[in-house]
Formats: structure tokens, C-alpha cells, sequence
């Protein structure tokens, strides 16, 4: 039995590797901090005995006590919507959670993976892109800090193996598709798959010509075993060389879930690659690897696993108070995966912007303040769920008055607030004491329940 450790082990590929792992009885310790992850990607392992979870940012200095055998570096915001909102923690993760991860690996005498990105060839010059080809990369362009991250993570995983002789491995992931991406992810296939679920317009960039290759995600977990399984220090694609126009893809899409929505046309975004194919020669040579899963097959899964995720449930508009702090920026991350709508309203007093979901739309306001209330008149949600509070006993000690406004005060302007504008249902934790549930039985809305 092998140990491994999966930073981003919470994400999309992650969770897949860490059940794979689990599956042929290994041990496996996921890092993660949610940034982009969901509990639920986990939740069906989450009680094996040989499943640990840390939450914890990579970027900041990795502790792990005990042997390990492989650091598998996935942690990464990986989508456009999320690097565009967190380019600051995407270069971080890149630079310094790499170097973090490595550190481990060399600590630990482990083999070290890295999961590298199609993104390093840019909006490549060159169709097949192959692992020799060096790519056209905008570094100061809004997408260089993904790119230029994952270059950079690259670099530094041959620096390690040339001057540490560490053991190491990179793969260059090209665009992959499955179940657990999030329905509001902002890549192509959840976007197309939601659109065409809800009856909404696809919405397609340009004139839709430019070419993007799909792989199934279980097509890319075995091609991650066989590249661990090598002695190949060098970059390998792994993606589907089938390669196919944004357009087309968006009519499969259409021709699969028998949707009646229309297409939509937008303008292009600065720096999305023109052409997108994996030249996958050497991992056929190397590896003996090549993708098996078609795109009808792997696209009903996926379309499968979205419409289960969906059904009987519409999508709502929901604000979440508070929702920058530890627990309820949980909640948001769950409501977000079910393809709700979140609005979250925090003054940032004790949360933080980085646990913020980027599909997250923040409003930096003390609850107390009337221009809360206002907001819940323009926002006119589906959902309250209230967790900002003041829960520092020192601070509640010190000023009294503070601690009435937040928790009694905000909570009641909150409250009116919902009834004024028909909001279906408030959802409040217990923490905050019988106040609230006597307040919320003299103000009765619609549907209220508290949390325990």
C-alpha cells in the first residue's frame, strides 16, 4: 500500500484521483481549502479509513507528518471565471504552492507529479501542439497568470529533478469534461450542458470557429497511473486529439440533451486560443497510452450527472450574510455547485475575500447598515440564509453595544427586509440564541427554519 498526497484533492480531476487511489487501496491524504474544490466532490469517501482531509492553502507552508510516496500538485484555480477573479492566489498557487509541493516531495523522498496545462502553449502558432513546441503565451494578457504560473510550476519541477534529483513527473492536462465539474465552472462543457438544460441561450464567443479537444475525465486518470507508472521526466499531453469548433460542439450539446435553446454569439475574450489539439504521440510511445471514451459516451455521463444534480430543483437566488467566513463560505460553495445563484453580503470584518467562491457576488456591507435592507429589496432573493454574526466574546465584552447591532439589530433589519420583499425563506443557525427565534415567530414569512 502507497501513500499519496493531492493537493486540490477536493476539485474536479482531484476527487477523481483520490477515489481511484482509494479504490485500489491506497492510502490518500487530500490538501485542499475549497477555494475552487466542493466537500461534496469528496463526500462519497470522505469516511475510508485510509481518506484523511487537511484543509489547508498550499501556498503557505505544508506539514505532514509520516512517510509518503507521491505529492500529486493539482491545486489551481483552473478555469477562466476563477483566474480572472483570483489572479493573485493563481499565481501564488503556481509559484509558491509548487515550490511547497516539491519541498515536500524532496522532504519526504516521494515521487512528485505535477499537473501542468494545454494553457502553456498559449494560443498556439503550431496544430497538433506537441511537448517540444514552446508555445505563444501573452504573459501580461488577463490569462498570462495561469499561463505563466503553469510555465513557471514547470520550470521549477525540472529544477528540482536536474538539481535535487527528485523524482518527478509533469503532465500536460488538455481540456477534460466528467462528473463533479461545477455547474457554474465558466468553461465550455457545464456552460453549454446548463444552458441547454434550462431552455437558455448557448452562449458561443465569436463566430464560434475556434477548435477545442474533450477528454473524459476517467481517460485522464489512467493516463496519470501510467505516467506515475514511468521513468518519463519530460511534459506528456494527455487530452483527446479529436478536435472539433466551439460551435459544433455547442450543436452536440444541443443533440444530446434534445434542447431547444438557441445559440447566442459574443464577442471573443482577450487571449482564447484559436486552436486547441493535442499531439499525443509520445504518450502512446512512452505510455501505451490513448484515450478510449468517445465523446457521445463520455458527454450522456456528464449530461447524466448534471441533469441528476438539477432535477426537481430550480435554481434560485440566494443570499448568503456572512458569507466570507469560515462556515458560511461552505455553504455558499454548496449552493453554487447545485447551480444556485449566491449572493453573499459580508463587511469583511472577520472574513476573508479569499474564501470567497469567484461565481460569488459580493456586496461589502455591515448588516446592521440600511443599505443592506435595500439590497435585499434590489436583489429580491429566493433564500436567506443569515450567518454574519459577532461571535468574539472578547470584542462583545468590551463593547456591548456593538455586539446588539450585529446580532439583534442586523438580524431584525434583515428580517423586514425578507417580508418586504417576498422572500420564500429564511434559514439562520441556533448559535445566535432564543432571540432570533422569537423574533422570527413575530415576523412569520412564508418559511423559516433555523439551523442547528
Amino acid at each position: 500500500m502507497a501513500r499519496y498526497l493531492i493537493t486540490g484533492g477536493a476539485g474536479f480531476i482531484g476527487s477523481h484521483l483520490c477515489e481511484s487511489f482509494l479504490k485500489q487501496g491506497h492510502e490518500v491524504i487530500c490538501v485542499d481549502n475549497y477555494s475552487t474544490g466542493a466537500q461534496e466532490n469528496i463526500s462519497s469517501f470522505a469516511s475510508n479509513p485510509r481518506f484523511r482531509f487537511l484543509d489547508h492553502n498550499v501556498s503557505r507552508f505544508i506539514d505532514i507528518g509520516g512517510s509518503l510516496n507521491y505529492v500529486l500538485h493539482f491545486a489551481s484555480p483552473a478555469s477562466p471565471v476563477d483566474y480572472l477573479e483570483l489572479p493573485i492566489p493563481t499565481l501564488k498557487v503556481g509559484s509558491l504552492g509548487t515550490h511547497n509541493a516539491l519541498g515536500l516531495a524532496r522532504a519526504k523522498k516521494a515521487v512528485f507529479l505535477l499537473a501542468s496545462t494545454s494553457e502553456v502553449y498559449g494560443d498556439p502558432l503550431v496544430r497538433p501542439q506537441n511537448e517540444e513546441y514552446w508555445g505563444n503565451v501573452n504573459p501580461v494578457g488577463p490569462r498570462g497568470v495561469y499561463d505563466e504560473a503553469k510555465r513557471f510550476a514547470e520550470a521549477i519541477t525540472m529544477a528540482y529533478h536536474r538539481y535535487h534529483n527528485l523524482d518527478t513527473r509533469i503532465v500536460r492536462i488538455f481540456n477534460t469534461y466528467g462528473p463533479r465539474m461545477r455547474m457554474r465552472d465558466g468553461r465550455v462543457v457545464p456552460n453549454f450542458i446548463m444552458q441547454a438544460l434550462k431552455g437558455e441561450p448557448l452562449t458561443v464567443y465569436g463566430q464560434g470557429e475556434q477548435t477545442r479537444s474533450f477528454q473524459y475525465v476517467d481517460d485522464l486518470v489512467t493516463g496519470i497511473h501510467r505516467l506515475l507508472e514511468s521513468q518519463e521526466h519530460l511534459p506528456v499531453n494527455i487530452g483527446n486529439p479529436h478536435e472539433m469548433t466551439v460551435l459544433q460542439f455547442a450543436k452536440k450539446i444541443l443533440e444530446l440533451t434534445g434542447s431547444k435553446s438557441p445559440i447566442e454569439y459574443k464577442p471573443l475574450p482577450q487571449d482564447d486560443p484559436q486552436v486547441r489539439q493535442p499531439d499525443i504521440s509520445k504518450a502512446k510511445r512512452v505510455l501505451n497510452w490513448e484515450p478510449k471514451v468517445s465523446l457521445d459516451e463520455g458527454l450522456a455521463k456528464t449530461i447524466e450527472y448534471f441533469r441528476d444534480a438539477t432535477e426537481g430543483a430550480e435554481s434560485m437566488k440566494i443570499v448568503v450574510t456572512g458569507g466570507a467566513g469560515f462556515i458560511a463560505s461552505h455553504i455558499a460553495d454548496a449552493y453554487i455547485n447545485r447551480g444556485h445563484e449566491v449572493c453573499v453580503i459580508d463587511d469583511l470584518s472577520t472574513g476573508q475575500k479569499r474564501n470567497l467562491n469567484p461565481s460569488a457576488k459580493i456586496y461589502t456591507v455591515d448588516i446592521a447598515d440600511p443599505k443592506a435592507a435595500k439590497l435585499i429589496a434590489e436583489i429580491k432573493p429566493d433564500v436567506l440564509n443569515h450567518h454574519a454574526a459577532q461571535m468574539d466574546v472578547r470584542r462583545s465584552v468590551a463593547d456591548p453595544t456593538f455586539d446588539a447591532r450585529i446580532n439583534i439589530i442586523g438580524f431584525i433589519n434583515l428580517l423586514e427586509a425578507c417580508k418586504d420583499a417576498g422572500v420564500k425563506r429564511v434559514i439562520f443557525p441556533l448559535r445566535a440564541g432564543r432571540f432570533m427565534a422569537t423574533v422570527s415567530r413575530s415576523r412569520p414569512l412564508r418559511s423559516m427554519r433555523p439551523c442547528p
